[in-house]
């Protein structure tokens, strides 16, 4: 039976969201239930409430009625499956969800255990809530084009949307494997850029002025910037990465079969702006295993200092989402104000 701790966000078929009862969600022996503390709205949340990305999603049984959003979250743990063994009730942890019937946008959410770790008590749940979903996302593009810790030391690599959630945790984590950035901003926010680590910092209008000048190139910024991007690549680069393609809304549009065929000739024919050798990417989200504890450590070494927006109780979220639909600056949190009492 539904409880008052069971409570969601949900939406109806218009987006229009409620603060409702939700079911119980089954725990399976390699699952822990966490009682959510803090949780992110995210621009793909913001979008999927509206029906993005509806034919990859509902394969993944993560586009019913009555479904709660969102993949980030801080809390503790209020019950364990019966194979976890290193976790106990009480235990606070962070994760991310990937995309679900059963979100952490909620008062509980169950998780499998590799989806969450346990949190350092020298980290704010704050800090902590604002970097799994993007970290991953930044991960994969990096794997992409082959960047890494090693590969990174010394190269010069360009960064489009610096200011953003994703970009600001791929310019922490370069400057820390010591490369070298140019910042793609807008000029209001290149102060902020280059505080945060950024060698130099020009807004989109300047791309012609940079052209076969970088190693590397990672766009979350826009998608209409993507063949001015590939161009700043210099022979011999290691490629471009974007996680602003056209994938899903391709899916949407045409079919999973018909789509999947026009993404592939769209990449292909993008793909021709790099030079010869260097690698085209279009970078999706994914949790691999190690992900968590290299945030943490990234977090506990770097402190980056998260820009939190806008900070709602869970059953006032329609704040945070017009704060992410209508593109305000920083994070948007989700708060449930009754953890811990």
């Amino acid at each position: 039976m539904s409880t008052a701790s069971d409570k969601a966000v949900t939406f109806d078929l218009r987006g229009q969201l409620r603060w409702a009862q939700c079911s119980d969600a089954p725990l399976r022996a390699d699952e822990i239930e966490v009682a959510v503390a803090l949780s992110t709205v995210n621009p793909i949340d913001a979008k999927r409430r509206y029906g993005y990305g509806r034919k990859v999603f509902q394969l993944k049984g993560a586009n019913t009625k009555n479904l709660a959003l969102g993949n980030d979250f801080v809390g503790t743990v209020s019950r364990i499956g019966s194979s976890v063994v290193d976790l106990r009730p009480g235990d606070r942890v962070f994760g991310v969800k990937p995309p679900s019937k059963y979100g952490p946008h909620a008062l509980r959410v169950v998780v499998k255990r590799s989806q969450a770790l346990k949190a350092n008590a020298d980290l704010s749940d704050e800090l902590l809530v604002t970097l799994p979903y993007n970290t991953c996302t930044v991960l994969r593009s990096f794997e992409s084009i082959g960047i890494n810790a090693t590969t990174a030391k010394g190269k010069k690599i360009l960064v489009a949307g610096v200011s953003g959630g994703l970009g600001s945790i791929a310019l922490g984590l370069l400057c820390q494997w010591g490369a070298e950035v140019t910042a793609v901003d807008r000029a209001e926010n290149h102060a902020r850029c280059l505080a945060q680590g950024a060698q130099s910092a020009c807004s989109d209008k300047d791309l012609a002025d940079h052209q076969g000048r970088f190693d590397a190139v990672l766009n979350f910024a826009a998608w209409e910037l993507d063949s001015a991007l590939c161009r700043t690549l210099r022979s011999g680069a290691m490629g471009y990465a974007t996680t602003v393609h056209p994938l899903l809304t391709l899916l949407d549009e045409k079919g999973l079969a018909m789509g999947a065929i026009a993404a592939l000739s769209k990449r292909r024919q993008c793909r021709k702006s790099v030079p010869k050798g260097a690698r085209y990417a279009w970078a999706l989200f994914d949790l691999k295993a190690g992900d968590l504890e290299l945030m943490q450590n990234f977090a506990l070494s770097a402190r980056p200092q998260p820009h939190i927006g806008i900070r709602a109780p869970m059953p006032q979220a329609h704040l945070a989402f017009a704060h992410v639909e209508q593109a305000r600056a920083g994070r948007a949190l989700l708060i449930n104000n009754a953890h811990g009492d």
